[in-house]
């Protein structure tokens, strides 16, 4: 076994040590362009999952016109963006871009959320003041975080949300546990799939919490849909977009393979076969199935929470780099973790290899294998990098890799502990329940 301050100091080391090299060769006119990676490949298109939503929260219409396939946000995440706005219908996200005002709309809201964000993960971490900074710190450095502020996502308020529910649905205070519940709505409502997190309560058989907090939850999802034009109609409308989306997903101009997590990502920029990427979405979906069964029986909360959060992860179809936002807080439950197994290394080494920040780039003629799109991008006059970005292309595999351990780990548990009570001898459960009467 070993002491919480070696994973501590090992993890905070690394990430100090990467991210130290990513800054400082950012500066280095030779090795910026390198690592660059660390952002979108379209250097004149930051901030426009901000700015996009911006546009069409303001226009008080954001499910119909045009580009139907980039409206898929759930009503409150129009709701909440359009709170930071100072604009006037009629501008476009690029024009936003170079105004004063629509610049402080994004510095403002991701200045505010990042700060929650950091409160949030400093007080769930446990420990000396220097190592909880530290490990804060060694978080935001991570290259999911870095590429999330580029493109400015609404998970940067959705993440927030989760850890407080996280931190609080058992708190020993009703009122407490009870805003725990609303912050879990609220972050299904900005991206759905942390519904998943509800599941915890049903582990637990608390039934009747879990039913409050799907009523939360609808809620905040339906009042949301009647703040723009189309009231509750857009919910269907929503639905639509998204289908959308998942049809246009591999012709977008702006899908680059390497930035998304999943086996299907692999297809994209291997050429994979129609069986192939059906069988790769097969293999994701039931990783995701397996691990919604099974994490009840594990015993270690971190790992519990860890699986439903690679679960909820991978249940996006052509999940964003971004979205492993998610991971944080159980990254640091689980290093919060007294004692650590060998097999515990396992897990850390996984971790650091999906949070590296230093980029990796392969040149272009080095590899056959890879797709053309994914190594030059759009063809539209953009200036991007030339080659192939093997930095996220390792952080997917080892948040697959992550997933399946996790499941396996599961199973095996469940397993043994649904064979254990349909073994155990009845004399044995009827003194356990006097015993405990």
């Amino acid at each position: 076994m070993c002491k919480r301050r070696t994973f501590e100091l090992v993890f905070i080391g690394v990430m100090f040590l990467l991210g130290s090299v990513l800054f400082v060769s950012l500066g280095d006119p030779t090795q910026s362009q390198t690592q660059r990676a660390v952002f979108h490949p379209h250097p004149l298109d930051p901030f426009m999952d901000f700015f996009s939503p911006l546009v069409f929260s303001v226009a008080a219409n954001p499910y119909e016109g045009i580009a139907l396939g980039a409206k898929t946000y759930p009503p409150l995440a129009y709701v909440i963006i359009s709170f930071f706005s100072w604009v006037h219908e009629g501008l476009t996200a690029g024009a936003l871009r170079g105004m004063q005002l629509g610049m402080m709309s994004f510095i403002l809201c991701w200045l505010f959320f990042s700060v929650l964000l950091a409160c949030l993960l400093y007080d769930l971490k446990t420990g000396s003041k220097p190592i909880r900074f530290l490990t804060v710190c060694a978080l935001l450095t991570s290259s999911i975080f870095l590429f999330a502020v580029e493109r400015g996502n609404v998970v940067c308020m959705s993440v927030p949300a989760l850890l407080f529910f996280l931190m609080y649905y058992r708190h020993e205070n009703p009122g407490v546990r009870e805003l725990s519940y609303i912050a879990l709505a609220i972050a299904s409502g900005l991206k759905i799939c942390p519904a998943l997190f509800g599941l915890l309560l049903i582990y637990e058989k608390r039934y009747w919490d879990a039913a409050r907090l799907l009523l939360y939850g609808v809620l905040f999802f339906f009042l949301s849909c009647l703040c723009f034009q189309g009231g509750l109609s857009n919910f269907a409308l929503m639905l639509r977009n998204q289908a959308i989306c998942k049809q246009e997903a591999f012709f977008r101009t702006d899908f680059v393979a390497e930035y998304r997590l999943g086996l299907v990502a692999y297809g994209v920029l291997f050429h994979w076969g129609a069986k192939l990427l059906t069988a790769a979405a097969y293999f994701t979906n039931a990783l995701v199935v397996i691990g919604v069964l099974t994490a009840w029986s594990l015993e270690k909360r971190w790992k519990v929470i860890l699986l439903l959060s690679c679960s909820m992860i991978f249940a996006y179809p052509y999940a964003p780099l971004y979205l492993g936002m998610y991971l944080f807080g159980p990254i640091v439950l689980f290093l919060n973790d007294e004692k650590h197994s060998r097999w515990d290394w396992c897990y850390l080494l996984v971790i650091l290899f999906i949070l590296n920040p230093y980029q990796i780039i392969l040149p272009t003629d080095s590899s056959p294998f890879f797709s053309n799109v994914a190594a030059q991008g759009r063809s539209d006059g953009y200036s991007i990098i030339s080659g192939y970005r093997l930095t996220p292309l390792i952080s997917n595999f080892f948040s697959i890799v992550l997933q399946v351990m996790l499941c396996m780990e599961a199973v095996v548990s469940a397993g043994c502990t649904l064979f254990s009570r349909r073994t155990a001898p009845q004399g044995d459960a009827v003194t356990q329940e006097v015993s405990e009467g």
